[in-house]
């Protein structure tokens, strides 16, 4: 569910030159991803960034679903850089022509958003959950982070764009105390879970809990859902903002996640 624009140059296209113009842009960072893609997005701002890949003949790029308006803007300012310094022409997916420097009608991201939400929407309640990409991690988008958008009162499109923007810029980094394990149905990755310490907790196949005498609890996203604290915040289908617990609520989510025990999925 992406959408498409593409520059034919008239001049060879300078990967440096074009991530000169970049660094002028306040608040936009960029990074290379694969040989011949620059991803940028706006730091705090951006829900998904955009694609800027070097196709040889034209430059392609490309805006995803759930973009928001800063997306959108950004694409336009790319644009705008590869027509004053390559002498771009434009067209979109469908070979129509588009006229630079402005080649997304910003007066248009708002209803463009308000698709795109409600075709997740669809697909999350109908489906299965989706997962996206934004700048900094993934974004997990199922019945229950839809189910609580709808209970506000405000623009759920709106709201959907809040979450998404809090995931990437409100909340540390996940550690990476993960491992991989193989099982007779293939690699496993565990989580390993800090009960005393601040974690956000993101998708896995297991989360592992240990009991302080050698022995670890297994349970799944799913699991941990349906027992974890009041003060833990669930912030997407998946993503769990837990707060420390001090010994009593160690106990009591311990007793809870025993009987969901699944580490004989692993032998």
């Amino acid at each position: 569910m992406s959408k498409l624009y593409y520059a034919i140059p008239k001049k060879m296209f300078d990967t440096n030159i074009f991530l000169r113009n970049v660094s002028k842009w306040d608040g936009v960072n960029h990074e290379k991803r694969g040989e011949n893609t620059i991803y940028l997005w706006l730091e705090n701002e951006s829900t998904r960034g955009i694609d800027v890949t070097d196709e040889g003949d034209k430059i392609e790029i490309r805006t995803t679903v759930l973009s928001n308006h800063h997306d959108y803007q950004l694409a336009n300012w790319a644009a705008e850089a590869l027509w004053e310094e390559f002498g771009c022409s434009f067209q979109d997916e469908d070979d129509n022509h588009l006229k630079p420097p402005e080649i997304i009608d910003l007066s248009k991201t708002a209803s463009m958003m308000e698709f795109d939400y409600n075709t997740t929407k669809i697909l999350a309640l109908n489906v299965n959950e989706l997962e996206i990409f934004g700048p900094h991690r993934q974004v997990y988008i199922g019945k229950d982070l839809i189910s609580k958008i709808e209970s506000f009162e405000d623009d759920a499109t709106e709201q959907l764009e809040l979450a998404i923007r809090h995931i990437q810029y409100d909340i540390p980094r996940p550690a990476g105390n993960y491992m991989q394990i193989d099982t007779p149905t293939g690699p496993k990755t565990v989580n390993t879970l800090w009960l005393d310490k601040r974690q956000i907790i993101t998708k896995y196949d297991y989360l592992a809990i240990n009991l302080n005498d050698d022995r670890l609890i297994l349970i799944t996203n799913d699991d941990l859902k349906t027992i974890m604290p009041q003060k833990w915040q669930l912030l997407d289908e998946y993503t769990i903002d837990a707060e420390p617990l001090n010994n009593d609520e160690i106990k009591v989510l311990l007793e809870k996640a025993l009987p969901m025990d699944r580490y004989k999925e692993l032998a």
